[in-house]
């Protein structure tokens, strides 16, 4: 479930102190599959891009 999540994004993980004083919280939203494509589209179109000019 925790890699579904890391792929798929939505990552929601909270912790607090063991005496209650302080809490730390993360939130992600996103994930490692759309940032991947993202990246790897633009590289592709400027790849792309570049072939036209040369």
């Amino acid at each position: 479930m925790k890699l579904k999540k890391l792929l798929f994004g939505n990552i929601n993980y909270s912790h607090k102190a063991a005496d209650g004083s302080k809490e730390v919280s993360f939130s992600l939203k996103g994930g490692l599959l759309p940032s991947l494509l993202v990246v790897l589209g633009t590289a592709g179109l400027l790849v792309w891009l570049w072939s036209l000019v040369f």
